[in-house]
């Protein structure tokens, strides 16, 4: 940071935009300059992105590409789509009515370019002189971290779900970990892989000889282990929140659910896998489009991308890896993107364009001609059902299992 002697003035700007305003700074690698603190609050339509700066008037011009990119950057990474911006240097200088941006100068009893007192009541008397600038300093930096304790005590806890921009995120994660748990159970008691296929996972003889096609997306909640359960739910968490919270519930589910089914018939085509479990078609999915949506902030915005990108094209390469549904999960993020950003006179032909990809799937998954089944993993899975006293159930597998390997014979 600056070492001028005045530059406690730019501290008690941003003082009084965390502790008035709920502004928060936000650290930004290899893009800023020693005398300016960038500060963003999403909660807000007007002015959610701005700068402090020590810097003159004079700078600005020369200045604009930088400001561009770090703006087009923060807007990325707080999922802001095209932010508003306000730039305040710390001086009495003269702002122009041809200012690219938003633009004020504050200082003592100074105040130059537009008027925010309507947004930002009694800023013109924020900066007011010190007897010793480094005790001041201090001073600011004890209030804010007193107010980001009590934020955080007064934070909403974890388990409530109530106005939450992530609610159908966190929802779809709990179904995961208890799946997870009846699968747990199931399994110190059966046979493992007719415990997943009790509990939906994907299992190309019921999905397609029985035409339980519920299973293409029921599969999202089975995982095979506690490391496979926990890397998903952490990817779901991230990448969830951030579409959900950017494009809303419906859009997110959306997102997912096409992205699981286009996964889910992908690998059915392809994979010679009888058995699949994993929502990772759809968290790929949601992957490309946080990507794509990442890369318009620039090339700082995607230096985040590249540890991303590079762990899960590796993830590919193992061998029980169902790489088929993730390239299913891409390929319908990459349509669903394009989907989100359209006009809404070019959003049906859009989403239109998702749906005939997922039917034509379909009829390729459904006009399979052949199909291996395993009447011992068949058998399993009834043993199971009768097990738990769900007969009505074992009548049905018994009678459909004939009747499917007759047809596929």
């Amino acid at each position: 940071m600056s070492n001028r002697p005045d530059v406690y003035k730019l501290y008690q700007v941003m003082s009084y935009l965390t502790l008035t305003h709920g502004y928060k700074g936000i650290v930004m690698k290899g893009n800023v300059k020693s005398d300016e603190i960038w500060m963003v609050n999403r909660d807000t339509n007007v002015y959610p992105i701005i700068r402090i700066t020590m810097a003159s008037m004079d700078s600005v011009d020369y200045d604009l590409d930088r400001l561009s990119l770090c703006i087009r950057s923060i807007a990325s990474q707080v999922l802001i789509d095209e932010p508003t911006f306000l730039d305040i240097h710390i001086g009495k200088g003269e702002v122009s009515d041809h200012e690219e941006y938003s633009t004020i100068c504050l200082d003592q009893d100074y105040f130059s370019g537009v008027n925010v007192d309507n947004i930002f009541p009694g800023i013109r008397n924020v900066i007011h002189p010190v007897a010793d600038p480094s005790q001041e300093i201090k001073s600011i930096f004890e209030d804010i971290n007193r107010n980001a304790i009590l934020s955080r005590k007064n934070r909403k806890k974890w388990y409530d779900l109530r106005g939450r921009k992530n609610l159908c995120t966190l929802v779809i994660m709990i179904l995961c970990v208890l799946s997870f748990l009846v699968y747990l159970y199931l399994s110190s008691k059966f046979d493992a892989s007719a415990s997943y296929i009790v509990l939906g996972a994907d299992y190309k003889p019921f999905t397609l000889g029985l035409h339980e096609f519920y299973r293409l997306l029921t599969v999202a909640f089975s995982h095979g282990s506690v490391m496979h359960l926990f890397s998903n739910m952490y990817s779901l968490y991230f990448l969830g929140s951030y579409v959900e919270s950017k494009y809303g519930h419906l859009n997110f589910l959306l997102a997912l659910i096409l992205s699981i089914l286009c996964g889910s018939l992908t690998a059915g085509i392809m994979s010679a896998s009888p058995l699949k479990v994993g929502i990772s078609g759809g968290l790929y999915g949601l992957m490309i489009i946080y990507i794509m949506e990442t890369a318009k902030g620039g090339i700082y915005a995607m230096q985040r991308l590249y540890p991303l990108i590079i762990i899960n094209l590796a993830i590919n390469f193992y061998p029980t890896v169902a790489w088929q549904a993730h390239l299913g999960g891409a390929i319908m993020g990459f349509l669903f993107e394009h989907y989100l950003k359209t006009d809404k006179k070019e959003k049906v032909p859009a989403l239109l364009l998702c749906f005939v990809l997922i039917a034509g799937l379909t009829y390729k998954f459904y006009s399979a001609t052949t199909l291996d089944f395993y009447p011992g993993t068949d058998m399993d899975v009834i043993g199971i059902y009768r097990n738990l006293g769900m007969q009505n159930t074992v009548n049905y597998l018994e009678k459909a299992l004939i009747r499917a390997y007759q047809s596929f014979k």
